[in-house]
């Protein structure tokens, strides 16, 4: 898939992450829960973000058709300036020039 920009990888966290050329192959690292209450779920997202002080810190996230918008605005209002929502095309294209996150599964050299 030569045009491909990236690859999002699974319907939960399968801690898939490796770059191959500019094109990541990248798994959700949050899966929102129907019952996720949106304190807890904000909680959680700040404390994924920490775990790894590399910044941009790419982190996708998996939003169910049960969460409306205004739920998700709502977690994402909590995170503070520290966060940006871009869209899967620009998260691709970033994840994929400087990639931040611990590769697995035998990287090639880039």
């Amino acid at each position: 898939m030569p045009d491909v920009l990236g690859i999002a990888n699974g319907y939960r966290p399968a801690h898939t992450f490796v770059v191959y050329g500019e094109k990541p192959f990248i798994s959700y690292d949050y899966y929102l829960g129907e019952k996720r209450d949106e304190a807890e779920a904000a909680a959680d997202l700040q404390e994924l973000a920490n775990f790894n002080p590399a910044r941009p810190n790419f982190l996708l996230l998996h939003v169910r058709e049960w969460s409306d918008i205004k739920r998700v605005k709502g977690i994402l209002d909590r995170l503070g300036s520290g966060f940006e929502v871009v869209p899967l095309d620009l998260f691709m294209t970033m994840a994929g020039k400087n990639p931040t996150f611990m590769t697995r599964f035998g990287a090639p050299p880039r």
